[in-house]
């Protein structure tokens, strides 16, 4: 188990920034009256598909992912529990922002 959760960590760091970001550009936009919720999560889900879309564009998949691969882990349930965990800690953000 530590060992999946340091894997998914080192997975995680590269995207970390980018949603970030998109977390705090949603939350942002929430609190200023300019998005409603539902909005806010789907801007959160598209920004998992252009996140998803430039790590595509600019990086080989093949040597990115190999460390990953040898590991013996799946690309895409590494994507899936990753992209799973950042969207609990939106929800979670998304709750205590809305809270007045």
């Amino acid at each position: 188990m530590v060992k999946s959760i340091k894997i998914g960590w080192y997975f995680y760091k590269p995207l970390m920034v980018w949603c970030t970001l998109a977390s705090l550009a949603c939350v942002y936009y929430l609190t200023s009256r300019q998005l409603n919720v539902p909005f806010a999560v789907i801007c959160k889900l598209v920004s998992y598909a252009a996140i998803l879309g430039v790590q595509y564009l600019n990086f080989n998949a093949a040597q990115t992912y190999f460390y990953f691969r040898n590991a013996g882990y799946n690309i895409n349930v590494l994507y899936l529990s990753v992209f799973a965990c950042d969207f609990i800690a939106f929800i979670i953000l998304l709750s205590l922002s809305t809270i007045r």
